[in-house]
């Protein structure tokens, strides 16, 4: 538009068949398809106040495919597709060496596909796809990196997300903690209108510094990273919560002049945190699978 007004704009189309085909010769039979078509939309205007400085607004509609959930057929019909509305307001700026950006964000979704669990005829449950009718999100993201020195540098992330949850989300479902039993008990439907959204942080933050020099005619990298993650919800409703947790990893390695072997010490989870990177809340009661605990090790690579 001018030299330092731009304006980009975009649109997509998509048309879309599933063929689905199901058999269980003890039970039932499917076969079925279904189609969607969606138009999308992307605005973005930007101005540039230098070469290093701009700030920029932007508008996209955005689409998620219909699916087929394969285990609950012929008793559960297709996933409708998800959409999106999404407005984002952000800046990026390069200041002594250092890049800074930051945005504000607000995501608006319709028929959000969520992870559930729907019962078959014969009693057993299985996990399927279904959707929420709305949720929304508001957040902001925040990033630096560059150069410390000339050996040193570093990067830095925070997101927060204020706001995510299910705006409208009556059909929701779930497993309940029964403190008698030990168990959980299946409540479908439940009503999960304003709850959080599953495995969404209020607040992370990650941080890393890497050191590069030489040695010995040698590329020496030494690295340490942080990160923070406040805990959030692995079930709709603000069920089976996921504590805070708080990761150090770090590495140190030399590259041998004639740049082919590389030597390495690293750790992993070096406070040695207990964090879930998957829950499964079932019948039977809530099965975690755990991240792996401390680690220390050494490595050789090599390049051909």
């Amino acid at each position: 538009m001018t030299d330092k007004l731009h304006l980009t704009l975009g649109i997509r189309y998509t048309d879309e068949e599933k063929e689905y085909q199901y058999e269980n010769i003890f039970d039932a039979s499917a076969d079925e398809s279904e189609s969607w078509d969606n138009t999308s939309y992307r605005v973005v205007g930007r101005y540039d106040f230098s070469q290093s400085a701009n700030v920029y607004l932007s508008y996209s509609t955005g689409f998620k495919s219909g699916v087929y959930n394969a285990y609950g057929l012929p008793t559960t019909g297709p996933v409708k597709p998800e959409e999106i509305e999404a407005w984002e307001f952000g800046a990026k700026a390069r200041v002594a060496g250092i890049t800074l950006t930051g945005a504000v964000f607000a995501y608006d979704y319709t028929d959000i596909q969520v992870q559930g669990q729907t019962f078959l005829p014969d009693g057993t449950w299985v996990v399927t796809l279904n959707n929420a009718a709305e949720a929304e999100i508001e957040g902001i993201e925040l990033t630096a990196s560059g150069a410390l020195t000339d050996s040193l540098s570093f990067n830095v992330g925070y997101s927060g997300l204020p706001t995510a949850e299910y705006s409208d989300y009556s059909g929701a479902q779930v497993f309940v903690f029964n403190e008698m039993t030990g168990g959980t008990d299946s409540v479908v439907p439940f009503d999960a209108t304003g709850s959080r959204i599953i495995r969404a942080p209020r607040h992370q933050f990650n941080a890393q510094l890497l050191y590069e020099t030489l040695v010995a005619d040698g590329n020496l990298r030494a690295s340490v990273s942080y990160s923070y993650n406040d805990g959030f919800y692995w079930q709709p409703g603000d069920l089976t919560p996921e504590d805070s947790f708080e990761l150090v990893n770090a590495k140190v390695s030399w590259t041998e002049p004639g740049d082919r072997y590389t030597f390495s010490v690293w750790g992993e989870n070096l406070t040695d945190e207990l964090y879930s990177v998957y829950t499964a809340t079932t019948a039977a009661g809530i099965a975690d699978a755990y991240a792996q605990p401390l680690q220390v090790g050494v490595g050789i690579s090599a390049r051909f």
